[in-house]
């Protein structure tokens, strides 16, 4: 169960789940939850690329400007004093070869050096940007020619860090000098378990290939090195981004120990450093996954991230991939408090047939499995607990061996076969059988049907795949 709530739900609620997932603010209900259930393992939270700017969990007002991943942006063309509410600006835009994106909008946090500031207006015929100064990182002066570029939002209330290597180093801690956001973040998020109750860290957002960024309400640009210059493509961005992401995963791994679980969400495939890779709502309402369908996320080829099955042989163990499926796959603001939990209704009955059919593909895997209502909220918004899970107190392994052979249940004739053809044994039964394959991407398989001398069905189709 992740984040369930230790100060409103009760703590014997809690430790009924195999593992569960708490905010590092949690760390005092950790012993009390160890003490009702020894072998409970307890993960605490992390996050590869956002840091909160409501929270300031990361002291994020001290974070270097350079850390931070922006879109394109441009340079003040006058210097500002710390009160200043009008900035004037190079350029407000910026274009291809197809498109004009805008350098800045109104709602848009936006970074310069150690300040991020709100825009309220932009005025195109000035160019100038009107501003609320201070926001979470404090006001100063700025001079003329100083970078200024939005700051990129996935989750609200949240900035991504660049995590890649086409990021500038900077100085946090004066005694380790100049640094990447990785470096620096590895250290801290091993801190997280040093008390020796935490069993291990879960890293939320530790995805590959973060270009998909670009588009809808989340970024209109990236600009990886800060140079104010528009990518041709994001190719070269997505493989350092890529190779970031293990680097901050392997300092991470030698620094809490081979005997701390690091456990990721959607994560790249790095199986050699991970105790596993959360599948989170999946499936969706429709059988499908974010990343792709459902045979395709349980059997691959799932790109840079890998297939469920995958995850559950060829990680370290012990091995913590999950299934976690949700009774709603909407995503309600963070700041939402009119949400209407359906737990929370008196009438509430849990979508069964969604919950069986994510812990039947959990159980495909032998990996784990988790219900929550969704997203935002997780387990703080219900603790649910099904029959399949232990019937209601049997213990674990209730459901054992079948009892005797297996047999019909009613007594239905079965019907003709309804699939046409399938002997292969003429030309018109072979027509009634198609062959898709992606020309597109220049692949090529062709059928070659094999004769046999047995009776029928005589002969069986061979599909020779010559390029995938």
């Amino acid at each position: 169960m992740w984040w369930p709530d230790p100060e409103t739900q009760a703590l014997q609620d809690i430790v009924r789940y195999d593992y569960v997932m708490l905010f590092p603010y949690q760390e005092e209900f950790v012993e009390p939850l160890k003490a009702i259930k020894p072998d409970l393992v307890l993960l605490n939270s992390a996050n590869a690329c956002e840091v909160s700017c409501e929270w300031d969990e990361e002291d994020v007002h001290a974070l270097p400007a350079a850390w931070f991943l922006t879109q394109v942006g441009s340079e003040i063309t006058q210097g500002i004093s710390a009160t200043s509410t009008t900035i004037h600006v190079a350029s407000l835009s910026v274009s291809d070869e197809t498109t004009t994106h805008a350098l800045f909008v109104p709602g848009d946090t936006v970074l310069i050096e150690g300040e991020s500031v709100v825009v309220k207006k932009v005025n195109r015929k000035d160019r100038t940007l009107v501003v609320e100064r201070g926001f979470i990182r404090p006001a100063s002066a700025h001079a003329k020619g100083t970078r200024i570029a939005a700051h990129i939002t996935f989750w609200p209330g949240t900035w991504v860090m660049n995590l890649s290597n086409l990021s500038e180093k900077a100085t946090m801690d004066s005694t380790i000098g100049p640094e990447r956001w990785g470096d620096y973040h590895a250290r801290h998020d091993a801190k997280l378990v040093s008390n020796p109750h935490w069993d291990g860290l879960t890293i939320d957002r530790a995805d590959p290939n973060q270009s998909w960024l670009v588009g809808g309400s989340t970024a209109r640009t990236l600009d990886p090195d800060q140079s104010n210059t528009l990518p041709e493509n994001y190719d070269a961005f997505d493989a350092s981004w890529n190779q970031g992401l293990r680097a901050y995963e392997s300092q991470l791994r030698n620094a809490v120990g081979d005997d701390k679980i690091i456990y990721v969400n959607w994560g790249m495939n790095n199986h050699d450093l991970l105790n596993g890779n959360n599948f989170e709502g999946f499936p969706l309402a429709e059988g499908s996954s974010y990343r792709g369908g459902w045979s395709q996320t349980m059997f691959g080829p799932l790109a840079n991230i890998g297939s469920y099955l995958e995850w559950t042989t060829q990680s370290r163990t012990p091995n913590f991939t999950t299934i976690q499926t949700y009774e709603d796959d909407g995503v309600p603001p963070p700041d939402d408090i009119h949400y209407d939990n359906p737990f929370a209704k008196p009438d509430f009955v849990p979508h069964y047939q969604k919950m069986r059919f994510g812990l039947g593909s959990a159980l495909l895997g032998d990996g784990f499995f988790s219900y929550e209502i969704n997203t935002n909220g997780h387990g703080s918004l219900g603790l649910m607990w099904f029959d399949e899970y232990d019937n209601a107190g049997a213990g674990r392994g209730y459901l054992g061996q079948p009892l005797g052979p297996a047999f019909r249940v009613g007594d239905k004739v079965l019907g003709d076969d309804l699939i046409a053809g399938g002997d292969f044994n003429t030309q018109k039964d072979l027509e009634q059988w198609d062959l898709s394959v992606e020309e597109q991407n220049e692949a090529h398989a062709q059928v070659v049907v094999q004769h046999g001398n047995t009776p029928r069905p005589s002969s069986s189709v061979q599909i020779d795949i010559t390029k995938t």
